[in-house]
């Protein structure tokens, strides 16, 4: 596995835990509301939202560090034009075909 492969994954993982942690939250507070309140919710939003969070963060700190990311983004995130008009009228990114 090399740096940019282990950076999307970590990168997806990350964004994945915490959209789970954000429906452990909304069930937690809805466990609240009714008067019923789980700590089981409360921990697992806890736990996926600080551990999603620090997975994110790890995978920053590899997009600034790594040369291999960060040439592999910047290509990925490179715009190309079918006229040479966006070229000429200085929008970023472009380059010419």
């Amino acid at each position: 596995m090399n740096a940019v492969e282990l950076y999307n994954d970590l990168f997806s993982l990350g964004l994945l835990l915490c959209i789970f942690s954000l429906l452990f939250g909304f069930f937690w507070i809805l466990s609240v509301v009714v008067d019923c309140e789980s700590l089981g919710f409360k921990v697992m939003f806890t736990t996926l939202i600080i551990t999603g969070t620090v997975i994110l963060i790890i995978s920053g700190i590899m997009q600034y560090t790594n040369e291999d990311v960060k040439a592999h983004l910047q290509e990925r995130n490179k715009v190309t034009c079918e006229c040479s008009c966006c070229h000429c009228n200085g929008v970023p990114g472009t380059s010419e075909n």
